[in-house]
């Protein structure tokens, strides 16, 4: 409503596809600025406590899986820039929330590195500088054995972010 897109209306979006049981969440062909969204699992709020994501939500219910895509090079999800403390999380992050089918085709993860302040050692740890695009992650999880099933990541492009682009770990049969 107030002229620009944002994570806050990504959010929104999603948390519409969670009432239908899943959905393909059709992103705009434009730039949405201040995407940190981290949605975690088996009530481990780990991600809300360490990390300064915008949005940290337990994760809706998706049993017929989540996929996000849109216009390939006119989409874009912008990090926003972040400041001292500097706590950076992901665009995306899915923190122990295995059995969800996710999807992720056709846009662009921006981390405007540019953008960033420079972390200052000795006061911003080097260990919280958690500024990647794509975050699917279980490897700390009560259930060890449980997995992120058949997902893919397809023509998303990662740029300018402190970390890495996407990670992915506990799937099982991903294309990316």
């Amino acid at each position: 409503g107030e002229g620009r897109f944002s994570g806050a209306d990504v959010w929104l979006a999603m948390q519409r596809c969670s009432k239908l049981g899943g959905c393909i969440l059709q992103a705009l062909p434009v730039t949405y600025d201040d995407v940190a969204i981290s949605l975690y699992g088996q009530k481990d709020r780990r991600p809300c406590i360490y990390w300064n994501a915008l949005v940290c939500e337990p994760m809706p219910p998706f049993p017929n899986g989540l996929v996000i895509q849109g216009y390939g090079s006119a989409t874009v999800f912008r990090s926003p820039v972040w400041r001292t403390p500097y706590k950076p999380s992901a665009v995306f992050e899915f923190w122990h929330t295995p059995g969800v089918q996710l999807r992720f085709r056709n846009f662009v993860l921006d981390g405007r590195k540019r953008d960033q302040p420079t972390p200052t050692p000795g006061v911003n740890d080097v260990n919280v500088w958690r500024h990647q695009g794509l975050d699917v992650t279980h490897m700390f999880g009560p259930d060890h054995d449980l997995r992120y099933p058949d997902g893919c990541v397809h023509n998303v492009t990662v740029r300018d972010f402190l970390i890495y682009g996407i990670y992915v770990d506990h799937a099982r049969n991903w294309r990316i």
